[in-house]
Formats: structure tokens, sequence, C-alpha cells
């Protein structure tokens, strides 16, 4: 089985047109969409229309969806609820399982919260990624709590990673034959599991390593964020034990993308497109 995933194309519609090219040179059995998939500005109208290039993708191929990039949470409700596409699959919702019997699975980074997260940024202009508890949930609470004082109530009752990853791990049959699809990295895939730069998940790490699942450690689990560390590589290919993590890193001029085949329920094969930016 071949996977396509590409990243952070922000709706530019010369990036879907490669993207197609691509998937019909590659013919993979799915392409995956991670990140920022609408345009930055995001309106009404540009919903409607990534999802009517999204249409002609998933013709060729079907497309699965895992937004939690940069797109305003508001916009990517919009685009499911827009959605009448079986092709067009989005995981954070939905588990897709293969003829094979691989559980494709999405996991939600950015917490679902009436606030819109975008605002939420470091005075420096970087995201602020919450290893402890959220991995990629864009939130500071140093000077926006004057301006949204019930934003730390609202952050304190929402479920952690880890808990959200059990309860989708309870819905498929076994961990050993799934692939993990998330905007955030395990941590530690630098070799540091304590950087402080370096943005990954401790609950995502603890999904790789099996310790979520009874010591039942998933095929892979593919991210696509980008480390802010400038002396770690975007990309990274990482194997924890029996799980291939692999971070297909930031995107570049063209369409950045990744392919991994899969062979007796491992991955016996990755390639990364010459788009990535390399640090």
């Amino acid at each position: 089985m071949l996977i396509l995933i590409a990243n952070n194309i922000l709706g530019s519609e010369e990036k879907y047109l490669e993207l197609y090219s691509t998937i019909q040179v590659i013919k993979p059995d799915y392409v995956s969409l991670i990140g920022n998939i609408l345009p930055e500005t995001q309106t009404e109208q540009s919903v409607d229309r990534t999802l009517e290039v999204l249409d002609v993708i998933s013709e060729i191929c079907p497309t699965l969806i895992q937004f939690s990039g940069n797109d305003w949470k508001c916009y990517e409700n919009m685009f499911h609820e827009k959605n009448k596409n079986k092709n067009i699959i989005n995981l954070e919702k939905n588990t897709l399982t293969t003829e094979d019997g691989i559980s494709l699975c999405g996991i939600n980074t950015i917490p679902d919260t009436p606030l819109d997260l975008k605002d939420w940024t470091r005075k420096d202009g970087n995201n602020v990624y919450n290893n402890v508890q959220y991995g990629s949930a864009m939130c500071s609470l140093d000077d926006k709590l004057e301006k949204f004082p019930d934003f730390k109530k609202q952050i304190d009752e929402l479920p952690s990673i880890g808990d959200i990853i059990k309860k989708k791990i309870e819905t498929i049959e076994d961990v050993s034959k799934s692939i993990w699809f998330s905007y955030a990295t395990p941590a530690g895939l630098n070799g540091n599991l304590y950087n402080k730069h370096f943005s990954g998940s401790y609950d995502i790490r603890r999904l790789a390593e099996g310790d979520l699942s009874d010591s039942v450690q998933p095929i892979s689990v593919v991210s696509t964020m980008t480390n802010f560390d400038p002396h770690i590589n975007t990309f990274c290919d990482h194997q924890i034990k029996d799980c291939r993590c692999i971070n297909i890193g930031n995107y570049g001029r063209g369409l950045n993308y990744s392919v991994i085949g899969i062979v007796d329920y491992k991955v016996d094969y990755t390639f990364f497109s010459k788009n990535i930016l390399r640090k």
C-alpha cells in the first residue's frame, strides 16, 4: 500500500495542480493532506473553492483530511459541514479501515473552543505548542488573558491529547495495524526528549512507544509540524522500536510531500520530495 502525504498547501491552486499530477505518476492508494489546507485569507468562498478542487483530486485517489494547522476552526468546521464527498474523509472524526485491515487514524491536536485560536501567539510571533497537554494547541496565557478571561477555564476543561488518542484506540481493532496522522510530531524525534525548543507532543510520543495501548505500537505516526530549533532538520524518518515516526517537515516553494510504502504491516519504503525545506 502506498500513501502520499502532502502538507500546508494553503489553498494554492498551483500546489493542488502539482498534487494532482503527482498522484497520476505515483498512483498511491491514498493521499493524506495535513495542516493548512485552506488559503491564509479564509472565507466561505475559499472553502467552497477548496472543496471543488478536492472533488477533482478525490476522483483519482481517496483523500484523507487532517487539519490541525493554522486554519481557523470556524472555517475548518464549515469545510466538513459542506463536504458531501465520501472520498474526502475527515480523519479527526472518522477512522478509515483499508481492505487489508489497516486503520488510518487522525489526531486532533487543536482544542475545539468557541474562541478563535488563530490569535493566540507568543510575543515573539511563534505559535505556542503546549507539549504537556495539547501538542500543537495554539495558545498563550500571558497578554491575552485580559482580552479572553475565560480562555484558561475552557482549556482546563478540554481532554488531553492522550485522552483523545485513547478514545480513538477504543474504536479500532488492532493498534499494531494502525497508522496515525497528526499536525504535531511526537516529542524527542531530534534525540532530545526534553529540548524546550522542540515542538513535539509527549502524548503522541507515548502513542508511538505503545504506552497508551498496553505496549502495542502502531505501524507509523506521520506528522508535519516544523521544529523551532534551527539546528534540527525540519524532516525526519525515525524508528521508535517497532513504530516508524515520519515528519515530512515544513513546506518549500513547491508542493511538499512524502510517500510511504506499507508491506506486511511495516513501513517498507519512504520518499521525501525535493521541495522539503532543509535548514
